[in-house]
């Protein structure tokens, strides 16, 4: 470990930026949320030194863990980590294998208590979603997934994410995924939150890939509000182009554009899977071919709050790709999901 010089000492860093993040973790109380989820270190490079590691090469926008080595001796990172160098990539990926799925919910529960404390979060309304990161690399045991970067199927880790709606930041994350329980991850997310902040998710904001009918029965059987896509087919779309204009009615949306008076009409429906009858709310006028077919269990919110409020949900790949050119969210520190 790190031991601070007794007189004062200047040296060089390409990377001294980074000290000015310590605040934020400290604020975040990053050192007690590692500590409670119980993360694995040893004698010499203690869970937190191994965990500001990792962030530390994110932060400075270093893609991979393997380019370690250009940046250990940096006095600037190594102190930030509390260590007189950054281990070694080695050290690093061996690191990564010796977590588990628990080690990262009980540190995003620390997380989300000290953003909800510290007002990153307002603990109220939710983006989810899923992203697939793909893998380089030969003979891995992983899933094949539709990569949109790349426009294809190919092995990948299946990740899922959900933002705060109102702050946009990510709040909670699984690189575990598997086709078999994508489904459930909707529901795994809310059950998390209210065991970490002691409130369940106001409003869980989703499409249609996110989870099946029988997830969003699980979803109103748990009380929680969701707003989400339904899949057009072409026997939908001819009944609702068959309406006659009268059966639909114009909103005004509080957004700039071309496409900010569309028109709705309403209907009770029921999906496969779910015997639950819900509010499906068909928009045309958006700017697409057909209309849009949104599915709520809010039955008492107008339909101008709960089109725009899935409308804002729309640039939520946008503010992901972001995070990810940021700092490299979707860069493996290990080849296991």
């Amino acid at each position: 470990m790190l031991r601070w010089p007794e007189q004062s000492l200047t040296l060089s860093s390409d990377h001294a930026g980074v000290m000015l993040l310590l605040p934020a973790l400290v604020a975040l109380d990053l050192p007690g949320a590692v500590e409670r989820a119980r993360f694995p270190g040893t004698s010499e490079v203690p869970a937190l030194s191994s965990v500001l590691s990792l962030l530390a090469l994110k932060a400075i926008g270093h893609r991979r863990v393997s380019h370690v080595d250009d940046v250990c001796t940096d006095s600037a990172l190594a102190a930030f980590a509390g260590l007189e160098s950054l281990p070694k990539a080695s050290s690093l990926g061996s690191y990564s294998y010796r977590l588990t799925r628990a080690h990262d919910q009980e540190l995003l529960a620390g997380l989300a208590r000290a953003m909800t404390r510290t007002g990153q979060t307002h603990d109220a309304e939710f983006d989810l979603d899923f992203h697939a990161i793909m893998h380089f690399g030969d003979d891995v045991a992983l899933e094949t997934h539709y990569v949109p970067r790349r426009s294809q199927r190919t092995e990948a880790v299946l990740s899922f994410f959900a933002q705060d709606g109102e702050t946009r930041n990510l709040v909670y994350a699984n690189a575990a995924c598997t086709k078999a329980d994508q489904a459930s991850q909707a529901i795994a997310f809310a059950r998390h939150w209210q065991d970490a902040t002691g409130q369940p998710p106001q409003l869980l904001v989703f499409d249609s890939k996110v989870t099946t009918g029988a997830g969003l029965a699980e979803l109103h059987a748990a009380k929680l509000t969701f707003i989400t896509l339904r899949a057009r087919t072409a026997k939908l779309t001819a009944k609702l182009e068959a309406l006659p204009d009268s059966a639909w009615t114009q909103i005004t949306l509080e957004r700039r554009g071309p496409y900010s008076k569309p028109e709705v009409h309403e209907q009770d429906v029921t999906v496969r899977g779910c015997p639950t009858p819900l509010r499906q709310i068909a928009v045309r006028g958006l700017g697409h071919e057909h209309p849009t077919l949104i599915l709520t269990n809010d039955r008492t919110s107008p339909p101008k709050k709960i089109v725009g409020r899935y409308a804002k949900r729309m640039a939520i790949e946008q503010r992901l790709a972001e995070s990810i050119r940021s700092f490299h969210l979707d860069a493996l520190s290990s080849a296991v999901a």
